[in-house]
């Protein structure tokens, strides 16, 4: 298998995962999104966390994208142009949506984990063991690469989503909108290096073409950064 179709079944795996992660993390008492805040810092803030770095970072990044619902759901409140509104209605429908894949994407981080030290755990007895623990150690160091890559896919589309509707927005509710955005990229670049970490462990050729993929992310996004803050901070002052 070379290296782009490997990437192609990882990322498959990763979304179909996910897929079925969607209807069981409603059920389960384990998912980050049926514990309190103090639960989460509690299983979080040990030496043998039950809740970690990807699962938290993109927990962060759906509490910036209900504050930035809030700013948008006011700012439709106040908007008497019917036009407006409905582009901010709409707008409104694609962050919740957004939000959502976000809450999967928390969640299956965990999995993803949980899946990689599993197959640390295999047995390496004989020859074909360990060969056959090799290929499942780089099957699951693939998803671990992955899952935060595709995180940092659709946090730059819920940054582009806020950006979109930076313009329909309320004068009062622009430092919401500029926190909730600090919050998103963040949580972004946060998920490239918890990438990047995970890519260091894959050989030069593979290294590479991922490493694209990081530098995609990471200009796009400052490119946004950039522009958003610019337009929050002249509506601010205007």
């Amino acid at each position: 298998m070379n290296i782009s179709s490997r990437q192609l079944a990882c990322i498959l795996l990763f979304l179909l995962s996910a897929g079925r992660l969607l209807s069981q993390v409603q059920q389960e008492d384990n998912s980050v999104w049926n514990k309190t805040v103090a639960q989460v810092i509690n299983l979080t803030a040990r030496n043998h966390p039950k809740i970690m770095g990807g699962c938290i970072t993109m927990t962060n990044a759906g509490l910036g994208t209900a504050l930035a619902i809030m700013a948008f759901e006011i700012s439709r409140g106040r908007e008497r142009d019917s036009i407006k509104r409905y582009k901010l209605t709409q707008g409104i429908r694609n962050l919740r949506s957004q939000l959502d894949s976000i809450k999967i994407a928390a969640d299956a981080d965990l999995h993803v984990f949980e899946d990689y030290l599993s197959a640390e755990k295999l047995p390496d007895s004989s020859l074909a063991l360990k060969k056959a623990k090799a290929e499942a150690l780089h099957r699951a160091l693939l998803k671990t690469i992955a899952s935060p890559l595709a995180s940092a896919g659709l946090l730059l589309h819920t940054l582009q989503t806020n950006h979109t509707l930076l313009a329909l927005s309320n004068h009062e509710v622009l430092p919401d909108i500029g926190s909730a955005f600090l919050q998103i990229r963040g949580a972004l670049n946060a998920m490239l290096i918890i990438a990047e970490a995970n890519i260091a462990n894959l050989g030069s050729k593979e290294q590479s073409v991922y490493k694209k993929e990081i530098y995609s992310f990471s200009t796009r996004a400052a490119a946004l950064e950039k522009q958003a803050l610019s337009n929050i901070r002249t509506k601010i002052h205007q």
